[in-house]
Formats: C-alpha cells, structure tokens, sequence
C-alpha cells in the first residue's frame, strides 16, 4: 500500500499495535522515518527510484532511523519481514494493490 496523501503519510503507522499484517506500507520521498507512536519494531527498506534497495533496518518503537541518502520511498513492514531476507542492491517493485493509504 502507498501512503501518497499528506495524513496518510503523516500517520503512516501509528498507532499500530499487534496489528499489522505482511502488508508493507511505502512511504514516498521518505529518507528518514520514525517509529514514534508505533507499538512494535519495524522493518524498513529504504529505496532508490529505481527500487533499489539502499538499506534495510529494524527499528524499535520509539527510534529514528538514520538520515539515508538518495532513497526515494520507504517502505515499512512488520518485524521479521525484511531483515534477513532483503539486502542492499536488491531490487523492489509495487507488483498488486497500490491503493492509498488511509486518508
């Protein structure tokens, strides 16, 4: 899912807690998140415009992430989905769905 309205990336993920699914959530000219207001740990990849992954990181609740030069979107899942299984030069692409965020 794309968070491409201003609320819906504003809100992005807050709020979540013991709810979030294997859906990821991308996070467009995001080159810094953080996981203030969000319940649990989070997996995030931030992305060149090509997709290109620039780097993957699991965040804590409460943290932010480091400034990630060059990334065009962030995307962000839950914990244990993208850590270990996406590294830096792999490529990701919006495949279904695509749909905004809440807004």
């Amino acid at each position: 899912m794309l968070a491409t309205g201003l609320w819906s990336q504003l809100r992005g993920r807050i709020g979540s807690r013991g709810e979030l699914t294997d859906a990821a959530l991308g996070l467009p000219g995001c080159q810094q998140i953080h996981t203030a207001f969000v319940g649990e740990p989070l997996d995030v990849a931030f992305c060149a415009a090509d997709g290109t992954v620039l780097r993957v990181l699991t965040l804590p609740p409460w943290r932010i992430s480091p400034w990630v030069r060059g990334a065009a979107i962030a995307w962000e899942t839950r914990a244990g989905l993208l850590a270990g299984a996406v590294v830096s030069s792999d490529v990701l692409r919006l495949e279904s769905g695509g749909q905004e965020g809440p807004s």
